[in-house]
C-alpha cells in the first residue's frame, strides 16, 4: 500500500517478479502466492483490512536521519506525526479478526532500540530486532512484532 500511484505500480511490478515461477528459483515466493498493491493511506484504511501480516516501511524523514546518532521513534516517525507504537497499533488493527498480530517495520539503521522495545511493551507484543549488515556495516533495522517475532521459532513470541 502506498499513497503514491507510481510507487505502488513499481511495488506491484517488483512483487510480480518475486512471486513469479522464475522468482521461486531465485529465492522468491513463487508457488501461487498473491499480493495486492493498493493506492491508499494505510493509517486511514487499516481498521477495514483483514491482513494476515503487515510489513511497513514508514518514511525515515529524508537523508537527514543519517546525521543523527540515534533516530528517536517515540514521538514522530519520519514526519508522520505519530510514534512507532501508534504505527504498529495501526498494523495490529489491520489484521483479520481473531488473527494474531504479525507486524514488521523496516527502520533506519540508527533507530532507538529503547523506542522499539517501548513500542512493543506498550502494545503487549513480543519484539525481535534484526540488523541488516552489508560489507560489515549496518544498513537498516527490521523490527518484528507479535507473531512475526516468533516466525523462525526462537524470537520473542507474541
Amino acid at each position: 500500500m502506498d499513497t503514491h500511484a507510481g510507487r505502488a505500480a513499481a511495488a506491484a511490478a517488483n512483487t510480480a517478479l518475486i512471486l513469479s515461477p522464475a522468482g521461486a528459483t531465485s529465492g522468491g515466493g513463487g508457488g501461487g502466492a498473491a499480493l495486492e498493491v493498493v493506492v491508499a493511506d494505510f493509517l486511514t484504511v487499516a481498521p477495514s483490512l483483514a491482513a494476515d501480516a503487515v510489513f511497513m516501511s514508514p518514511p525515515w524523514g529524508g537523508p537527514a536521519y543519517k546525521d543523527e546518532a540515534v533516530v528517536r521513534l517515540d514521538v514522530d516517525v519520519g514526519g508522520l506525526g505519530l510514534g512507532l507504537a501508534a504505527l504498529i497499533a495501526a498494523g495490529v488493527a489491520a489484521h483479520a479478526p481473531g488473527a494474531p498480530p504479525c507486524v514488521a517495520a523496516f527502520l533506519p539503521r540508527n533507530s532507538s532500540l529503547v523506542d522499539i522495545a517501548s513500542a512493543a511493551s506498550s502494545l503487549g507484543l513480543g519484539v525481535e530486532v534484526q540488523r541488516e549488515v552489508i560489507n560489515g556495516r549496518v544498513r537498516s533495522v527490521t523490527a518484528y512484532f507479535g507473531a512475526a517475532a516468533a516466525v523462525d521459532g526462537w524470537g520473542g513470541g507474541g
